[in-house]
């Protein structure tokens, strides 16, 4: 069997210059097109991922994450060029990420849509609340008070969603995080994890902002989000012999 062909994803991350230097000689086959390659490399923390998915998801290529960051829940451990090389040599765990869209609809009627990979979030502007409802097509109405409400995907649910007090779900899993950020004192926290389906958040009360994925895709004035599953996946590469399922609930 030849060589795996693989992608390098560009990184400005100064973490990643080590990696970098893995792939100048001829030891591994670097090609010049996502589309020609066996594997995508992303060396980063796991913010590189979420950089990457809006960029590369419809290659329909499978991602290996090498980790140059903290927590690394998505990211493979790999200190240096010799166990890249093993890696690549083993038989990778393959596991598919569905995608959600969100719509996002401001008081003045305009609407934004965005692919998330990790999560969807309204939030109330700073140092103020904002009172809504969220609903869904098998999820009963429910009424939310505080500084805001996150629709998290499972590989999603160990960022904001754990931050913010939610579950954690398995990695392989096609459960939606439901969680409520702070929620005002005498208010009912949400917390739940629930089957994929469309759903809809009003805000009733308040100003709200709304993001997908990161703090940069952001909306402002938000009245209204829509969030359903996408036709589209992504597929993350991870080592075998590591279990990343444990990895989350650390």
């Amino acid at each position: 069997m030849g060589k795996s062909k693989l992608f390098l994803v560009p990184s400005n991350d100064p973490r990643s210059a080590d990696v970098k230097s893995w792939f100048a000689g001829d030891r591994f086959q670097v090609v010049n097109k996502p589309s020609q390659a066996d594997f995508l490399i992303v060396s980063s923390g796991d913010g590189g991922i979420l950089e990457a998915v809006p960029k590369y998801y419809m290659h329909g290529v499978p991602i290996i994450g090498i980790n140059r960051g903290t927590r690394g829940f998505l990211l493979n451990p790999v200190d240096d060029a010799e166990q890249f090389e093993r890696l690549l040599g083993k038989k990778l765990d393959i596991i598919p990420m569905q995608l959600l869209r969100a719509t996002f609809v401001t008081r003045s009627g305009k609407e934004r849509e965005f692919l998330v990979f990790n999560d969807a979030y309204v939030k109330a502007e700073s140092g103020s609340v904002v009172e809504g409802v969220i609903r869904g097509e098998k999820y009963p109405e429910k009424i939310f008070r505080g500084d805001g409400i996150i629709v998290a995907t499972a590989q999603g649910s160990t960022a904001y969603n754990l931050s913010a007090g939610g579950s954690v779900q398995p990695l392989d899993s096609d459960h939606l995080s439901i969680r409520t950020i702070c929620a005002s004192a005498g208010t009912q926290p949400i917390r739940n994890a629930i089957n994929p389906q469309r759903l809809q958040i009003d805000i009733t009360k308040g100003k709200a902002i709304g993001h997908a994925d990161t703090k940069r895709k952001k909306v402002i004035d938000v009245v209204r989000v829509v969030i359903e599953p996408s036709p589209f996946q992504v597929r993350l590469a991870f080592d075998p012999d590591i279990d990343f399922q444990a990895k989350r609930y650390l």
